[in-house]
């Protein structure tokens, strides 16, 4: 468990290396987990300050881009299919817009990210080349 204390909050920003399927899976959801409890404590307390939430929310991005990369490493994959995780941003922009008639190109832009972004999730969950070690 201190390994992967140590990979979340030491490593946070470290691109390079390697991270198994279970540590990534673990660190991940502790992330998760941290990022409940301070949104929680947030509301709870009243605080509005959208700048801790936001400060917050940034380290995690770049902790978990510096998982993502180190896991595609263990698989065999350059890091640089972490990109395809902004995908989802792109996605979500176009969720938030204005209801209308569907446009044929933001149709074939929105199954282009989602498309892009099936496999940098399956690659992230691939067993490691060395999974006996």
């Amino acid at each position: 468990m201190y390994r992967v204390l140590l990979l979340v909050f030491v490593k946070f920003a470290d691109f390079n290396g390697r991270i198994s399927r279970r540590d990534f899976c673990i660190s991940t959801g502790l992330c998760l987990a941290v990022t409940v409890l301070v949104v929680s404590i947030s509301h709870l307390f009243g605080l509005e300050e959208w700048w801790f939430l936001l400060a917050w929310m940034g380290m995690l991005l770049l902790t978990f881009t510096s998982m993502a990369v180190r896991r595609l490493h263990d698989v065999g994959r350059s890091g640089w299919w972490a990109l395809q995780l902004l995908a989802p941003i792109l996605l979500i922009n176009y969720l938030a817009q204005r209801g209308g008639p569907l446009k044929s190109v933001s149709m074939l832009v929105s199954t282009i990210v989602i498309l892009l972004g099936i496999p940098v999730v399956y690659t992230l969950f691939l067993p490691s080349w060395d999974a006996e070690k």
